[in-house]
């Protein structure tokens, strides 16, 4: 429910907030607390503590490696788009509640994955001359549903090595990351790094012009601007 309220968010043309996945954060932190084995692979194999600090253990690294993730994602649109604009997808908070929920093995597939169809989807965008990129939430909300589904039988042999050797899965999932938020920066419709103004703002006056200013005139017809509306 929270990536389908970030994408609807986004796809409206407003920055997510933030806030709006703590809830989800800590809710997963607090389920798999009681619920260990909701996360079936642990992070720190063969670790003798309590079920619950298992869970926590288990929580916070999903949720470090979701930050990370997001973290690269961030940067390499920032690098593609050369500065233009940060992600309005709020991609740290977004990956890092997605790794919360689904642990740190899953999430190093999915940011990759996610990252890569977002930038096969500016190129969609970018061939079809369309305005508007399907929202970062909504590619993430899709692969994460086909993740629960598919896991035991396509992903986990993926996961397995990437997860064998951790230096060398996390620089793969790394590499994937930042190359697919560069390409999708890049490619990414001007009207995505333009962001609506906050909600009840008020429209800005136009300046008092003085003796010596110059008037401001329309672009079109060269008009002065008065500040008041053409008559009918």
């Amino acid at each position: 429910a929270t990536l389908i309220g970030a994408a609807l968010i986004d796809s409206d043309g407003w920055r997510v907030p933030r806030g709006m996945f703590a809830p989800t954060i800590i809710l997963s932190l607090v389920v798999g607390m009681f619920f260990p084995a909701v996360r079936p692979i642990v992070a720190i194999p063969d670790l003798a503590v309590a079920p619950w600090k298992l869970g926590l253990i288990e929580g916070a690294a999903g949720l470090a490696a979701g930050m990370a993730c997001g973290a690269l994602f961030g940067l390499g649109w920032l690098g593609g788009s050369r500065g233009q604009s940060w992600p309005r997808s709020a991609p740290i908070m977004l990956l890092a509640a997605t790794g919360a929920v689904l642990g740190w093995q899953r999430v190093l597939v999915l940011a990759p994955l996610a990252a890569l169809v977002f930038a096969a989807l500016a190129i969609v965008v970018r061939l079809a001359r369309a305005p508007r990129i399907v929202p970062l939430a909504a590619v993430i909300a899709a692969l994460a549903a086909w993740i629960a589904v598919e896991w035991a039988g396509v992903l986990m042999p993926v996961v397995h090595r990437l997860t064998g050797d951790p230096l060398t899965g996390g620089v793969i999932s790394a590499l994937a990351t930042a190359a697919g938020a560069i390409l999708a920066g890049a490619l990414a419709p001007a009207t995505y790094h333009s962001v609506l103004p906050p909600q009840g703002a008020a429209a800005r006056p136009l300046p008092q012009q003085g003796p010596g200013s110059a008037a401001a005139v329309e672009p079109l017809t060269g008009k002065p601007l008065t500040g008041e509306p053409p008559a009918s």
